[in-house]
């Protein structure tokens, strides 16, 4: 018999449900009740519509009856949480990794995205060609909700990326956590700080690599032209939108003196129409000198009114950014040594369980007979393993699963169970221990797929896998198998 398959509850982030499925493609599904287009910022839409910033996963609109679903495209991409449990990376692609990031946000704010719409956590960060190759996933909407600064999101970042650095050492970590913990620290100085310790890492100082981290530090100008296209695509956003989408060239040529001077201009061309008027008296003419004057009057009144509100949004833009600066300060008031040493010491009680074996407890009741120990009232640990075969071959193999992450792949130095076979790829699938009898299943992003009971799977989506699931990559089948084993005192039953 086959079992159907069933996906698994993916979680919230932020505050939206995310989920991943297959769809003439690959995307991962954002969406919350009640969660309507007017939500979203027309603003930041027509920029993502009108030219798709560099480095952001392509977003689709998914409208059904007044309800909207974000879908984040992630095609032919790795998931930067996967990619690490599979090959650790060297302290010059980390700080790659940070620059890129950090990068990716300040380049973007010129195209007027909000930095603190930015989801910044490994599992919707994805890589291209390389682990440096970043895609962020970028949420358009007016606002989010309990959102902290930028930097502190960076900064837990960088201690979840640490756990997986080749040479890491504590005074590098405590470098960049020391930069990101200063209280008036910008996105521009931690671009320029890092690709500075880049720089100055280089054993041999290979001039097109440097090159290359250089042109991450500044916008191309060929993107500029495309950048102004973009701005066309604005017009009917009216109020604070309009200030925000005006060229800033424009705006700081009709700020302080030159405002001056084009009154005074103005007041030049009036009066030189009215003269004409008089030397040459016609009801043409009236009205010629009529429309210019009112003309002129609209235009310094404009002119007026558009450099109060360019002034005061400047004013309440530095007011929030010293409110956040502070913000970030009081809640980076820790010694920075310390942080480190929790963040090991995690990572070792996560490992612990895996290392240690436990004692029978002083107060379990057991039974004693012919020589055996015998416990009375606990169920034992069901067995849990794979009957595994290949096409055309009767052979199975049993491959006991034994820990809470089980990997299955090609390359022997990562995963539990190897399979050496063309097309599998070096981490291919992982099932993972959930609770006591409780197993899921995950495709991590391999070429070829897996399939569970015929059915594909879709990449970074956990199913549930029950006793007797089927699951098949290229020319191999697995059966998962759970048995339970219960004992009472008169006899000793096995049951399946």
């Amino acid at each position: 018999m086959i079992n159907e398959i069933s996906d698994t509850s993916v979680g919230k982030i932020v505050d939206f449900h995310f989920d991943y499925i297959q769809q003439d493609g690959f995307y991962i599904v954002l969406s919350k009740p009640n969660f309507r287009r007017d939500m979203l910022s027309n603003l930041q839409l027509k920029m993502i519509e009108g030219n798709l910033p560099q480095q952001l996963l392509p977003m689709q609109i998914d409208e059904r009856n007044l309800n909207v679903r974000l879908l984040f495209d992630y095609t032919n991409k790795r998931m930067l949480t996967q990619q690490l449990k599979v090959e650790q990376i060297t302290i010059k692609e980390f700080y790659k990794i940070v620059l890129q990031i950090v990068n990716i946000i300040h380049k973007h704010k010129a195209m007027l995205l909000n930095e603190l719409n930015y989801i910044i956590h490994p599992d919707f960060i994805f890589i291209g060609r390389d682990v440096t190759d970043i895609y962020l996933t970028y949420v358009p909407l007016k606002q989010l909700n309990e959102r902290e600064p930028v930097i502190v999101q960076i900064k837990q970042l960088v201690l979840t990326l640490t756990e997986y650095v080749q040479d890491m050492k504590g005074n590098e970590l405590q470098q960049i956590l020391t930069l990101l913990s200063e209280g008036n620290v910008s996105l521009k100085t931690i671009k320029d700080e890092v690709l500075q310790w880049l720089e100055d890492g280089f054993e041999e100082h290979n001039d097109n690599e440097i090159n290359d981290l250089n042109n991450l530090n500044d916008m191309k100008e060929t993107d500029r032209p495309e950048l102004e296209d973009s701005m066309h695509t604005l017009n009917g956003v009216y109020n604070d939108n309009i200030i925000r989408s005006t060229p800033v060239a424009l705006l700081d040529f009709i700020h302080g003196k030159n405002r001056t001077i084009i009154i005074t201009i103005s007041v030049l061309i009036v009066a030189m129409t009215w003269r004409f008027y008089l030397a040459y008296e016609s009801s043409i003419f009236y009205i010629i000198a009529l429309g210019i004057s009112i003309f002129m009057i609209v235009l310094n009144l404009f002119i007026f009114w558009i450099g109060k509100k360019y002034n005061r949004n400047n004013k309440e833009y530095e007011s929030e950014e010293r409110v956040a600066d502070q913000s970030n300060s009081v809640k980076e008031d820790v010694n920075l040594v310390e942080i480190f040493e929790q963040t090991q010491d995690e990572t070792y009680f996560q490992q612990l369980p895996n290392h240690t074996t436990i004692l029978t407890p002083s107060d379990q009741t057991v039974l004693l007979g012919s020589g055996s120990l015998l416990e009375f009232n606990k169920v034992k640990e069901p067995e849990v393993y794979l009957n595994i075969s290949e096409l055309g071959n009767s052979e199975v193999e049993r491959v006991d699963v034994e820990i809470e992450h089980f990997l299955i792949g090609r390359d022997p130095t990562i995963v539990n169970y190897e399979i050496n076979k063309v097309g599998v790829s070096r981490a291919h699938l992982e099932i993972i221990k959930v609770d006591e009898g409780q197993y899921e299943i995950k495709d991590l992003g391999s070429k070829n797929g897996s399939f569970l009971n015929d059915e594909k799977l879709t990449p970074y989506k956990t199913y549930s896998l029950k006793h007797d699931d089927r699951i098949h990559i290229i020319s191999v089948d697995m059966k998962f198998i759970v048995i339970k084993h219960d004992y009472n005192l008169n006899n000793i039953e096995k049951r399946e």
